[in-house]
């Protein structure tokens, strides 16, 4: 179940989150967007994260879910460090990685796009 809603109190009724819909499932009904295809939803939540204002909510996650990206992106000097530092790992440590970090990294790597957005993760 996709569980779209809108909290037309503070919807904007922009169409951002209509326009953004890549299987076409939402338009816009009496002023507000409405999941009109639900069969045509890919689950992607484009339309929480487009929402200027934080209305819609769907598949359980409200925008109180999200994390705020402002401030959390690195710039551009610390982004090339990022790429161009980057090396495969080919020796390891012989012990155990933390169970909560490797929570952390499980639930990271749900949101890391996929091939149709298939979002597959075997844990």
């Amino acid at each position: 179940m996709i569980a779209f809603s809108v909290d037309t109190a503070t919807c904007l009724s922009c169409g951002a989150c209509v326009k953004d819909c890549v299987g076409q499932a939402l338009t816009m009904h009496n002023g507000y967007p409405a999941m009109s295809r639900e069969e045509n939803c890919i689950g992607c939540q484009h339309c929480l994260a487009v929402c200027p204002v934080g209305a819609v909510s769907v598949l359980g996650r409200t925008p109180a879910d999200c994390l705020p990206l402002e401030g959390a992106l690195p710039g551009p000097d610390k982004m090339t460090a990022l790429v161009r530092g980057r090396r495969s790992c080919r020796q390891y440590r012989q012990e155990d990685v933390d169970r909560a970090t490797l929570d952390q990294l499980f639930t990271a790597a749900q949101y890391a796009p996929t091939g149709v957005n298939a979002r597959k993760l075997w844990i």
